[in-house]
Order: C-alpha cells, then structure tokens, then sequence
C-alpha cells in the first residue's frame, strides 16, 4: 500500500470522526434546547410522575380567580396568569426548565395566602409563550425585565416585587437582577439554579449521560450561536450575583443531583452577606426543599420577604 493511499485513508478516518462529532452535538443542541425538543417530553414526562415529591397541585390554579395576560417581549408574545389581592405584595413565579406556569403552585399558593398578588408565567418556548428555543436563562431574563414593567403598571406604582424561581427560571431571576430593574423590585428568591450554564450543562453529560463533554458541548454551542443567537459561556448568572444590588435568597437541597448544591454555595460566596441568605435543605433533591421541609421552607422565605417585601 502506498504512502499516498495511507494519507487518504487516514484522512478519510479523520475527516469522518469531524462529521460524526458535528452531527452529534448538533443533534444534541435540537433535541435539548428547541421547543417541544425529545429531552423535554422525556424529563417533562417523567416529572410529571412523580408530581407529589415536588409538592405540586395542579388542581390549585383552578380553585382561585385568574386573568390571562400577555406581554411582548421583543418579537415573542409571553404568557402569564394573574391572582388578585388587595395589597401591594407581587410575586413573579418563574417555573423551571421544560415546565409551565403551575409547576410553580407550591410557591405560587403560599405567597396567595401571605396577601401577595401571584403573577405566574410561562417562559419563552415554554407553555404558550412563543419561541422557537429555550436559552438556558439568556434571553429570558430580558422576558422577566419586561414583566416587572408591566407587574409596575398593573399594580401600580407602590408596587413591591418579589421574583421567585425555580431551577432555570432560579437562574433566570438572578441573571435579571443583574440588569436594570424597575425600582419597584425589591428581592429575588433563587430555587436550585445553576451559576453557570455552560459549567451546568457539562455536569449533565458527565454525571447524567455518562459522556465527554468535549463529545457534544463545543458543536451545539455553535448551533446555539447560529440558530438561537445566543453563547452558552455567556449566561454566567454568578456574574449577576457579583454586581446586583437586590437581596438574594439562596434556597437549594443538599442531595440535588441535577443541579449540583455547591453552585447556590459558589454564588452565595460571592454575594453581598448584608442582604443575601443561603438555605440548604438536607436531603431534598432538585427543586424538593419546599416537599421536604415544607415548614422551614416557609418560615425561611417569610422571614426573608419580611425584611425586604414589608420593611
């Protein structure tokens, strides 16, 4: 065999190993990151299984008052439900990644009882709010921006706003508190986010799929700044921790494994200690502190709203 067939073939070989890792991580970014993507019907379906260890009612949302509401947020149409109260008290609730609006009715029925107005939202490429990707917090945090405008003008100018969120919409609260917000917003309460989601997303392939990172993340965060127009480095909700002056509180079970406890630890670290807090559940998993230790969870979140929400 030639030196010349040799080269061929092992450029052959080599140029088909490129194509084999392009097409995985770019199937990967499709079937994880577009709406009604395979990886959300999966996590979706079986988190809807298992329902009572999030402590969550769906039943809740149809035994109050409603109003539908819809935003605009650039060229997306974000959708939104509205519970009244006569007070000042709002709480935004942002659900988690693949989840909707009334994932959040533990919070969501707590906080209604406490006199606060819920506003309870679907995030972009979520529920009914259009989109055609999800951008692990990117965009969205811009949603949550335009919310708390329109949270101002619906409960006027008094207004005292709590955002709250759990999973992604967590790390979608911190990212907003980092951008220029209607005064109105007093605190945030950060459920199980994440601090970082390319370091999140590379957590999932080792400890969830059991693969290289290297095998799948640098190709679909490519296709995540071709087709989303978003990079994954980018959305660094700990950065957001370092410059914001909002009281947060951390809140993140000891035994979550899908988002790891350390990174609420990570952010709290490098918070303002005057106005942050960090709550830690003992073995609850991801997002299961309230089911867990329901009481201590409300205790805490009250205790902290008390000093920022009813100074």
């Amino acid at each position: 065999m030639s030196t010349l067939t040799i080269c061929l073939i092992i450029f052959g070989c080599l140029f088909g190993l490129l194509l084999l890792w392009i097409l995985i991580g770019t199937i990967t970014f499709f079937v994880s990151l577009k709406k009604g993507c395979f990886a959300g019907k999966i996590i979706n379906g079986e988190f809807q299984k298992k329902l009572e260890l999030y402590n969550i009612d769906y039943s809740w949302w149809d035994k109050v008052k409603t109003e539908k509401i819809v935003v605009r947020s650039g060229k997306e149409k974000l959708s939104g439900v509205i519970l009244r109260r006569n007070s000042n008290k709002v709480a935004i609730c942002v659900h988690g990644i693949f989840g909707f609006y009334k994932d959040m009715s533990p919070q969501a029925k707590f906080l209604y009882e406490q006199d606060y107005n819920i506003l309870a939202i679907d995030l972009r490429s979520h529920g009914e709010t259009t989109g055609k990707y999800v951008s692990m917090g990117f965009f969205e945090k811009d949603d949550i921006i335009a919310w708390t405008i329109k949270a101002k003008e619906i409960f006027g100018a008094s207004a005292k706003i709590v955002l709250l969120g759990i999973s992604m919409g967590a790390t979608t609260v911190i990212l907003a508190s980092g951008e220029n917000l209607p005064e109105n917003v007093k605190c945030v309460v950060a459920d199980s986010g994440y601090k970082d989601a390319y370091n999140q997303l590379e957590y999932v392939c080792k400890k969830k799929l059991h693969i290289p990172p290297f095998l799948v993340l640098p190709v679909a965060n490519v296709c995540c700044k071709i087709f989303a127009k978003f990079d994954l480095k980018r959305v660094k909700p700990i950065e957001a921790v370092r410059k914001t002056n909002l009281p947060i509180l951390f809140i993140h079970g000891s035994q979550d494994r899908f988002v790891p406890c350390h990174m609420s630890k990570d952010m709290f670290a490098v918070s303002d200690k005057s106005k942050c807090e960090l709550f830690i559940t003992e073995g609850a998993g991801h997002v299961q502190s309230y089911a867990k230790n329901k009481e201590k969870y409300q205790q805490k979140l009250l205790s902290f709203l008390d000093k920022w929400i009813n100074e």
